[in-house]
């Protein structure tokens, strides 16, 4: 096999154009929504996650502050643990992650605050 002597020795033989389109698609939707509109978005679900699992009896990880707050969310409950959670949750059609005995949750600003509460009613 001989190597082309430039710098196109390190391309990539086929373009990933599904991979090209599919980018292109999710940029149209963030330019769509508005990029200044997501992170309100995305703050409020896990506002809304965050009391609600407090209100369920579950421990938050750390404090939410508006210096601090993030769209991650993580939670547990003594007694039962985090795989058993998640578990309970997909078995729901709800992705939840559990990370070192933690339950973590994502919301984006495509999921509905009801989606949300449907997840509250489903933790065990």
């Amino acid at each position: 096999m001989a190597l082309r002597p430039d710098a196109g020795r390190y391309e990539c033989g086929t373009l990933n154009t599904i991979g090209c389109f599919g980018l292109r698609a999710s940029i149209e939707l963030l330019l769509e929504v508005g990029v200044r509109q997501i992170a309100p978005a995305v703050l409020s679900l896990a506002d809304r996650i965050a009391a609600g699992v407090v209100a369920c009896g579950y421990e938050l990880l750390g404090d939410r502050t508006p210096a601090n707050s993030s769209g991650i969310v993580s939670f547990r409950k003594s007694g039962i643990g985090a795989e058993e959670v998640v578990r309970v949750l997909r078995s729901r059609g709800i992705t939840a992650a559990p990370r070192a005995g933690w339950v973590r949750t994502s919301p984006h600003f495509y999921i509905a605050p009801a989606e949300i509460d449907r997840m509250l009613e489903a933790l065990p």
